[in-house]
Formats: C-alpha cells, sequence, structure tokens
C-alpha cells in the first residue's frame, strides 16, 4: 500500500514474487484398513498417498499429512512417522549412530491402553523434486524396534460401540512456485 498523496485513495502495489500455489492434490482416505510392519524396515502406508506433475523443475512441493489409527503390540515412542517420494525417504532427521529416524513421532491416544484409543501423528515438508515427472508422495511409518501390525483409520480391537474410534488421514500435495526453504534456519 503505498500513499498517492492527499486527498487520492492508496495505490497497492504488486506483491513480490515467489511462492505462488500453482495446483492442490489431496486424498482423503476414509476407509480402515490393517497391515504388517517389520522392526526397522519404513512401509508406505495403505492408500495414504497422492501423485503430482510439477509444472516446473524450480518448483517445490508442500505435503501434509495427517494420519489417524492405532499400532498394536508396540510402544508409541517406538514408531516414527516420516514420507516417502517415490521410493525414497525425504525429510528424514540424519542418521544418528545407531537411533532410529524419522519426521515425528505418534501422539498416543491413550498410551497404557492398546485397543480402543486411537493415535495420531500430523506433519509438513516441503520438497524440491527438480523434476516435472508425476511424483507420488506416501505417508511413512517404521517401528525401530519390534514387529507390528498398524490399524489405519480405526483402533486395533475395533469394536462395534463408541469406544472403538472409525477416523479419516489425509494426504495433501501444494505445488509452489520459486518458494524459499531454510534448512536449520539457513
Amino acid at each position: 500500500l503505498t500513499s498517492t498523496g492527499a486527498g487520492s485513495p492508496p495505490a497497492f502495489e504488486a506483491l513480490p514474487g515467489g511462492g505462488k500455489v500453482l495446483q492442490v492434490v489431496s486424498n482423503h482416505v476414509n476407509t480402515a484398513s490393517s497391515q504388517s510392519m517389520s522392526a526397522d524396515t519404513p512401509v508406505s502406508i495403505s492408500n495414504l498417498n497422492a501423485s503430482i506433475t510439477c509444472a516446473s523443475t524450480g518448483s517445490k512441493v508442500r505435503i501434509d499429512i495427517v494420519w489417524n489409527g492405532e499400532v498394536g503390540n508396540v510402544a508409541t515412542e517406538d514408531v516414527m512417522m516420516g514420507m516417502h517420494r517415490g521410493t525414497t525417504l525425504i525429510g528424514q532427521a540424519p542418521g544418528a549412530s545407531s537411533r532410529g529416524v524419522g519426521m515425528t513421532s505418534i501422539s498416543a491416544g491413550y498410551q497404557t491402553e492398546q485397543g480402543s484409543s486411537a493415535d495420531f501423528a500430523s506433519y509438513s515438508y516441503i520438497d524440491s523434486p527438480g523434476s516435472t515427472s508425476e511424483l507420488t508422495y506416501h505417508a511413512m511409518i517404521v517401528s525401530w524396534v519390534f514387529a507390528s501390525t498398524i490399524y489405519n483409520n480405526r483402533t486395533v480391537a475395533d469394536g462395534d460401540n463408541q469406544a472403538y474410534e472409525r477416523l479419516t488421514s489425509t494426504i495433501i500435495l501444494t505445488e509452489l512456485s520459486a518458494a524459499t526453504t531454510q534448512v536449520n534456519g539457513s
């Protein structure tokens, strides 16, 4: 907003370029499922994926993921969430000796009970894929300690009453033009 002098209406200047939204793709999953998870092996979460074709190699892709469900037979503190672009893990913390790494941990619905209280994770990342080919992004889960079963959009026990929630999960891809991304503040 710029002043054009006394008695004149202000003038609006053009916004600086960069970071404009070019397209949005989403996948809202409302079906319940379960899948096996081996220890120490990242696995894509069934159906929680979306594909996008960027307009330019300079585009960025913002990935927003919300997962709901429950992990059976594993303490949730041993489970990490992340994402794949194709089969490549992206946005992970750097490897740290023999420590498990991920983008976020699961927030437990009720730590001492596994069966009727859903857990969730919500996380985002801005990727610089450098491609105009179709790219598929997947939500990822890993237990660095124990093999288990993950229950997507449902609880482990999945009883037919109000104590056993059914939920939904979502992945949203947003293509951004010439966005600025900082890693560790630089």
